[in-house]
């Protein structure tokens, strides 16, 4: 347990980051963030998860010290707040901006989408699929 702690506070070290700014950041206690740092206790698994997005680095690493993910794959700050703002959108709201998004890409030629002959077809891919909505990536 005492390395999960050693490597957060390495990690915090390294990258200049006081327990109070990384409680400002995800809202863990700096007593909280001691006791996790010295080996007392674990984070809980919104605070490994906040933890991983200040440190960044991937949760796998905090716990084990491996790390299989490349950095890109973890969310800096703003993708974090988009994610987040985009899940209190209603569902209409979250299809209209994601049309948007893909209007934008489209336009600009950073993807390819696909024509469905009817919605069905369009709504069986995209279950089917771990491709967003309209996208198709060749």
């Amino acid at each position: 347990m005492n390395e999960i702690g050693t490597r957060i506070r390495s990690r915090r070290n390294e990258l200049n980051i006081t327990q109070t700014q990384v409680y400002k950041e995800i809202g863990i206690s700096t007593g909280n963030l001691s006791s996790i740092e010295s080996g007392k206790i674990l984070p809980s698994s919104m605070a490994l998860i906040g933890l991983s997005r200040v440190l960044k680095c991937s949760t796998d690493w905090i716990l084990t010290g491996n790390d299989n993910f490349s950095e890109s794959e973890i969310f800096n700050n703003r993708e974090m707040e988009l994610i987040s703002n985009f899940r209190k959108l209603s569902l209409a709201d979250q299809e209209e901006l994601q049309d948007y998004l893909i209007f934008k890409l489209t336009r600009n030629n950073h993807l390819h989408t696909k024509s469905y002959s009817t919605l069905t077809e369009k709504e069986d891919y995209m279950s089917d699929s771990k491709t967003p909505n309209h996208i198709v990536t060749n």
